[in-house]
């Protein structure tokens, strides 16, 4: 098979899009996705083209963008370009100008993808990029999926149809059909790790081994395999491990323990959730009960043996009004509903012993109650109690992990907590032989 053939074989294979999906082409101008293009062309793949410019290289980097937009004239697709301005972003977000246009260039990706509903967005990386990516995690420390390098597709639609050929097989294709390009001048330089790696290191392996990339590309599928297997074998190991409390999952520490590698187990259950390697390592030393980790959206609860994860919200410092009548409030953690029932001789009720169901007397209930969240220095009387109880104490006393604390709200009339919902009915404001209508509140938790 021709180069062609090999392309639209290596697309079929690795199912990255059908023919007549709508593909965003990622073009700089260079040969690699100058090439990446022209095979888009020959193979009769609907496609269109973006085109970043970084303003990082003045006169250069406007060249390329009028080149770019020339090449998707000639080949009659549709053409998106932008600007950046990457060096201030780069300073805003205390990032390298790397990064900063990484973050850039892909968040205008993604908006393209979900604007104009292209099916995946194609960029041009290579063997040889690969490669290089293999040894810049290596030198960086990273695990079995860093050595892995890069797959030719991603769960957020990002392909990678060149991913088969070798930096030489690209050029030598472009020398073939004439093809004109850009040469980006910072690729000469040996300010960058990736060209440190690709003008000292990879000459060296070529020397020591002349069939270097074919090695490497085996290397690589061989890792891509055992990564596989791996992530299959750490999804079974991980829901094994897995225990819920209040909707909230959870690892023992005894069990994890049991384990060759704990740690590294807990890394692997966590790290999804952006807990880096060091905060687990924290996580794990911790006997601190009630300490808590965060990460930008979920958080880590060392409670006794528990390892609880949880979401990370701010604190609903809110207060919702129960008018009389309503039938139902819902709570993003929890939803409580409402009845009224009137009690007569001859049709007594039969109160339930379930605490997700809270019974109190209606005629002593001041509309509208108001539900919030518990604070410090709460007190309620709780069923069965002559003597006024701090809610904290009731926590801690039915031991209530600090996730769970932070899920419970109190209900009131008035000033007084008349029951903690789900959990315990204030003894003042129980069913007794002199009520006429029952109050009854259904309290559901909702998982996390």
């Amino acid at each position: 098979m021709n180069l062609l053939q090999n392309f639209i074989h290596f697309i079929k294979k690795e199912t990255l899009f059908k023919k007549n999906e709508p593909v965003l082409l990622t073009v700089s101008g260079g040969v690699d996705s100058i090439v990446m293009a022209d095979l888009f062309h020959r193979a009769k793949f609907n496609f269109a083209i973006a085109h970043c410019n970084f303003q990082l290289r003045g006169n250069e980097s406007d060249e390329d963008e009028k080149f770019v937009k020339a090449i998707a004239k000639k080949y009659r697709v549709e053409f998106f370009t932008i600007k950046f301005d990457t060096k201030k972003y780069a300073k805003n977000n205390k990032v390298s100008i790397q990064e900063a246009a990484r973050n850039l260039r892909y968040d205008w990706f993604f908006r393209l993808l979900s604007e104009r509903n292209f099916t995946c967005c194609a960029t041009a990386h290579h063997l040889n990029d690969n490669m290089e990516t293999f040894f810049i995690n290596l030198l960086r420390g990273t695990g079995i999926s860093g050595l892995a390098g890069i797959i030719p597709k991603t769960e957020d639609r990002i392909i990678r149809p060149l991913l088969f050929l070798t930096r030489k097989e690209i050029e030598h294709y472009a020398e073939e059909k004439k093809l004109k390009f850009r040469n980006d001048s910072s690729n000469l330089s040996d300010d960058y790790l990736r060209n440190k790696i690709r003008h000292h290191l990879v000459p060296v392996m070529e020397k020591l081994n002349a069939s270097f990339e074919k090695t490497m590309a085996r290397n690589l599928h061989n890792l891509q395999f055992a990564e596989y297997i791996y992530e299959n074998s750490m999804i079974e190991e991980m829901v094994k491990h897995t225990h819920h409390t209040g909707g909230m999952p959870y690892f023992s520490r005894k069990e994890l323990q049991r384990l060759n590698f704990p740690v590294d187990y807990l890394y692997e259950f966590l790290n999804p959730f952006h807990f880096n390697a060091s905060q687990v390592q924290e996580i794990w030393d911790c006997n601190q009960s009630g300490k808590v980790f965060y990460s930008d959206s979920f958080r880590v609860v060392c409670d006794r043996d528990k390892i609880i994860l949880a979401l990370f919200r701010k604190t609903d410092d809110l207060i919702y009004p129960v008018k009389k009548g309503q039938k139902t409030f819902k709570h993003h953690s929890f939803s409580l509903r409402f009845k009224a029932l009137p009690l007569t001789a001859k049709k007594p009720i039969n109160l339930p012993a379930d605490p997700a169901v809270s019974c109190l007397d209606l005629s002593l209930l001041r509309f509208p109650l108001t539900i919030r969240k518990w604070r410090a220095g709460d007190s309620f009387y709780p069923l069965g109690m002559k003597h006024r109880k701090k809610v904290s104490d009731f926590l801690v006393d039915n031991k209530f992990s600090l996730p769970e604390k932070e899920k419970v709200y109190v209900l009131l009339s008035g000033n007084d907590i008349v029951c903690i919902p789900g959990h315990r009915v204030d003894n003042r404001y129980k069913v007794s032989e002199d009520t006429k209508s029952v109050y009854c509140i259904d309290y559901l938790s909702n998982l996390e």
